[in-house]
């Protein structure tokens, strides 16, 4: 028995509602973030917590002021949103604040796994081998935001794609929700962690494998990937906390 030409591969479980379902996402979700609140050992987490309060204070350094070797500087703070955010959990929870932060990102990472194939009982085991594979660096640390963004920013491509499926006069819109969603995504991402330009185009080339390899009514067409290109390539982060293009 083979597949038609340009249908997608989908194992259905009949036994699952979209109730039991979604609540077999929870618990996913659930367990990996559990297994993912092992005890503080970040080394690096203090000084990002201490950058953050400078922040919080009003203090945007530009140049190198804790290391000796380095005093005076130039010092550009990629990071300055995350670690207000690491700053803020850790003056509202301590350290275990900043554990079950860990947690709950890997939570997040993995739900969100789940729902770019709803319809499919292999999301679960996928999710779960994604999870194993990258439970390393998934950390008390920036880049472990823009993970859940990187996952996010395929959710709306799927969703998009779905919405262009079902409305034909949809692809004549400039600026979709999902569009500018994903370009929310880009520039929150800028303002979390240094690096965000190879982040987005490795998402660009992956979304645009998928609409060359799948000729599915649900595939992103090639122009939006040309806006994510070009946002990967001019978004930066400043010290003021604003990106620009």
């Amino acid at each position: 028995c083979f597949a038609a030409p340009h249908t997608r591969l989908t194992i259905r479980c009949p036994y699952l509602n979209g109730g039991m379902a979604a609540m077999l996402d929870v618990a996913v979700a659930v367990a990996a973030g559990a297994a993912n609140c092992e005890a503080l050992w970040e080394q690096d987490i203090w000084w990002q917590v201490r950058l953050g309060e400078e922040v919080m204070a009003g203090h945007f350094p530009s140049t190198e002021e804790w290391s000796y070797t380095a005093v005076g500087r130039p010092f550009h703070n990629h990071w300055w949103l995350a670690s207000v955010i690491l700053s803020a959990i850790y003056h509202l929870g301590g350290v275990f604040g900043l554990t079950l932060s860990r947690g709950g990102m890997a939570a997040v990472i993995v739900w969100l796994l789940c729902q770019l194939r709803p319809k499919s009982s292999l999301r679960w085991p996928i999710a779960a081998l994604g999870f194993a594979i990258t439970q390393h660096r998934i950390q008390v640390r920036p880049e472990s935001l823009c993970f859940a963004l990187f996952v996010l920013l395929f959710l709306l491509a799927r969703r998009l794609g779905e919405r262009r499926a079902a409305d034909a006069s949809l692809s004549r819109v400039w600026w979709p929700r999902e569009v500018l969603a994903m370009y929310a995504c880009v520039a929150l991402s800028a303002n979390l962690h240094f690096g965000v330009v190879p982040w987005v185009l490795f998402g660009a080339l992956m979304l645009l494998a998928d609409g060359v390899f799948d000729a599915a009514p649900t595939s992103l067409k090639v122009p939006l990937l040309g806006l994510m290109v070009d946002m990967a390539c001019v978004c930066r982060a400043l010290p003021a906390g604003v990106a620009v293009c």
